[in-house]
């Protein structure tokens, strides 16, 4: 079972999980970081592995020299479930997706909403509203994330709705398409 959310926190957490490498662009996460390093509630959240290379060494430099940032590394997923329940928001900055990945469903499950930059993978989030797609649109995706944080009942709103759609479409009784899923992302 995905452990509910602490509810008494004044913290927003902001989460990106993927494997570190261009495709995934964590360097446009780390930019909206840099765009709220002022706000001190708003902690950005990596997990990833962080290989050696020059655009691995980059991203680097730019997580140590950003006090918002925590890197978690590569951790195991239960611990990736523990980190996206206790996250508000789940940012994928990814170029392309095969289709909904593994940390869509862990985030509509945790009641985390997503905040997508390039991908809507059946149009789950512009036509189901199971978060947003911001058509590659950083600023809009900033300017939202501000506006989201700041309202708790429109983030409620979206993650309910995401929610109810996970759980119904991804519960237990769909077992099969769930061990599809997970072995589609593995290849």
């Amino acid at each position: 079972p995905i452990p509910l959310k602490e509810t008494a926190r004044n913290q927003k957490n902001i989460i990106w999980v993927a494997n570190i490498k261009p495709v995934k662009q964590l360097e446009y996460f780390l930019e909206i970081a840099d765009s709220f390093k002022h706000i001190e509630d708003f902690r950005f959240i990596v997990v990833g592995s962080l290989v050696s290379g020059t655009y691995q060494d980059n991203l680097r430099e730019k997580i140590k020299n950003l006090p918002n940032v925590d890197f978690k590394g590569s951790i195991p997923f239960e611990s990736v479930n523990d980190l996206m329940t206790n996250s508000d928001i789940f940012i994928n900055t990814s170029s392309y997706e095969g289709g909904p990945p593994v940390t869509f469903i862990q985030a509509w499950l945790s009641k985390t909403l997503i905040l997508s930059l390039n991908v809507d993978p059946d149009n789950v989030f512009s036509k189901d509203e199971m978060g947003i797609y911001f058509e590659n649109d950083i600023e809009n995706l900033k300017q939202s994330l501000k506006e989201i944080l700041n309202d708790s009942s429109l983030l409620d709103s979206y993650t309910s709705k995401a929610f109810k759609y996970a759980n119904k479409k991804y519960s237990l009784r769909n077992i099969e398409k769930i061990k599809d899923t997970f072995e589609n992302q593995e290849s």
